[in-house]
């Protein structure tokens, strides 16, 4: 008799043993790391044809001031994950480009609320518009099922990481990665 394989006990209907996921999550994280080099050299490509002088990180700031609106340093700073000095530095270039300004904070007038300029703006929208083009090429031989579903799956992935990361930041997220979830 054929069919699926019946999951052993312990675990609910729809998930795959242990064992399984342990084998799956190997494979996913080579590939992930695969992509992920393969991003950073086609950033690197991309960048040097692009010569706006906008490094990766402040291209991240700008289009966040963009999507988002106007924020405070500590606002981007969070957005970003990264050290508000840094963003502070990659906000100066910016300002020096002409595509970030700064004004006083309404709220509190020793802050500064940091928002893109109209040049910030059409330098962010070239950007992705050539960036859409490049990625339209590369996926041209895909189907329109194909490139939905994996939207639909890189969505559901950066969700779960986004909710899976701050489990690692509690302090129940210290424990033994092999002991599998507490009961």
């Amino acid at each position: 008799m054929s069919g699926p394989r019946p999951l052993p006990l312990g675990h609910p209907p729809g998930t795959a043993p242990r064992s399984a996921l342990l084998t799956g999550a190997d494979a996913l994280s080579q590939e992930l790391a695969r992509l992920a080099r393969l991003l950073e050299r086609t950033r690197a490509d991309f960048g040097a044809q692009r010569g706006d002088g906008v490094d990766r990180a402040a291209g991240l700031l700008l289009a966040r001031l963009i999507g988002e609106g106007p924020a405070r340093l500590s606002v981007l700073a969070d957005a970003v994950h990264s050290d508000p000095s840094t963003v502070s530095r990659q906000l100066a270039h910016l300002v020096g480009r002409g595509l970030v300004r700064r004004s006083p904070d309404p709220q509190d007038g020793r802050a500064g609320r940091w928002s893109a300029t109209d040049a910030g703006r059409q330098v962010s929208d070239e950007c992705r518009q050539i960036r859409n083009h490049h990625t339209a090429e590369m996926l041209a031989a895909w189907s329109a099922d194909d490139l939905a579903r994996l939207v639909g799956l890189l969505s559901r992935l950066n969700d779960d990481l986004e909710a899976y990361r701050g489990r690692l930041s509690s302090p129940a997220g210290t424990g033994d990665p092999q002991e599998g979830p507490s009961s």
